[in-house]
């Protein structure tokens, strides 16, 4: 998609400042929960973890804010000259009107359905002789 720093640079000041504001905010929590002192290094990662997690949503949120001031000014997503659509899904199935997703569900059924047997049991294992009783049967 081609855009400019016009129609972006709001959004990315918006977002500069909820990871210097959630930064700060996640900083004084780790300070005063004292999780260091209990959980050592363990704790550390998961604060980390938790930390990137937090950071990647206020990115994504401000993309999608960044999305709908863009179409709100009127103005339309064009791709790059190089890119292409995608006309069809890696099983060979269209995506054209949505077939694709009806087609995929009927097919989750058909094989739900015809895999198991009327009384609810799991077929019979090939290879494995069904007259002797499993391990841990009375």
């Amino acid at each position: 998609m081609k855009l400019s720093w016009r129609d972006c640079w709001f959004t990315t000041l918006l977002v500069a400042v909820g990871w210097a504001v959630a930064t700060h905010i996640f900083g004084r929590y780790l300070s005063w929960s004292g999780s260091a002192r209990y959980a050592g290094a363990v704790g550390a990662l998961v604060g980390l973890i938790f930390w990137v997690d937090i950071m990647a949503i206020i990115t994504l949120v401000g993309v999608r804010f960044n999305k709908a001031i863009y179409l709100w000014r009127g103005k339309v997503i064009q791709p790059y000259e190089y890119a292409a659509p995608i006309t069809e899904l890696p099983d060979g199935e269209s995506t054209a009107g949505g077939a694709a997703t009806a087609s995929a569900a009927s097919s989750a059924a058909d094989i739900s359905s015809s895999t198991a047997p009327a009384d609810g049991r799991p077929e019979a294992t090939p290879g494995r002789d069904q007259s002797e009783t499993p391990p841990g049967a009375a």
